[in-house]
């Protein structure tokens, strides 16, 4: 069970502060009836998406939090541009619409990498028909770990400061979780498979520290049976496979 405490409208949106069960609070953006991270741009690109362009040779990595997005971002830019060297740029600098601003996505050279976390109803329409998409998945149970790793070493307004049992509260609930249900996601962008230039993989083998399944380190008997009973419940909607106990 969760609970809301509205921290009031800024520049960024509503925004929001989710309390689990233990008193401890997660700041979020709610955008459209999605809880979002605290990016200051995420609204406004959202409600302006006619002056976002997208193009023709533009490949986009999506996923839920914690998929293997790096990853997969330096295996796409490798393959793109040729070059083998790593590069400092980070993904946060073609995230859209959470985090760059428009004009700076539209300075860049094509063919533009450009990656987002968002449900498939914020994502922009141009993009759906006109780009191609790589969805990777991974096991939620390890992305939900992984996200509650990242979470802790955050610093400031957007980090958490409960404990894993807080956090799964948090993330198991689909009225609270970050960017919405982990099911949701992946069902709603199974959807348009096979009407969009779109290749979906799955994230077989991903790594928190060194470790395939991490999560086994971290779930309780009754969290793990827990996630089960809705996983079975609603993988029917996936039409894909997922190895839910790697």
């Amino acid at each position: 069970m969760f609970k809301v405490m509205i921290l009031g409208w800024r520049k960024i949106g509503k925004t929001i502060k989710l309390m689990d069960s233990e008193g401890n609070g997660l700041a979020v953006v709610e955008v459209k009836g999605v809880h979002l991270p605290l990016f200051p741009l995420v609204e406004s690109n959202i409600n302006n998406y006619d002056k976002f362009h997208a193009r023709g040779d533009d490949v986009w990595i999506v996923n839920w939090p914690k998929s293997g997005t790096h990853w997969v971002y330096e295996v796409v830019r490798l393959l793109m541009t040729g070059r083998e060297e790593l590069t400092d740029s980070i993904k946060e600098g073609t995230m859209f619409p959470e985090a760059c601003a428009v004009e700076s996505l539209e300075k860049l050279p094509s063919p533009r990498i450009l990656d987002t976390h968002v449900p498939l109803k914020l994502f922009p329409e141009e993009a759906l028909k006109k780009s191609k998409i790589i969805y990777t998945l991974r096991n939620p149970k390890d992305a939900f770990v992984s996200g509650y790793h990242h979470r802790k070493n955050l610093k400031g307004g957007t980090s958490y400061c409960g404990t894993w049992n807080g956090y799964f509260d948090l993330t198991i609930d689909e009225n609270a979780c970050v960017y919405g249900s982990w099911f949701d996601h992946v069902a709603d962008w199974m959807e348009v498979l096979e009407n969009t230039p779109m290749l979906c993989s799955g994230y077989g083998k991903p790594e928190e520290r060194g470790i395939v399944g991490d999560w086994k380190n971290h779930f309780t008997v009754a969290q793990n049976k827990k996630s089960n009973a809705i996983f079975n419940e609603k993988r029917n909607k996936l039409r894909v496979s997922v190895d839910f106990e790697l």
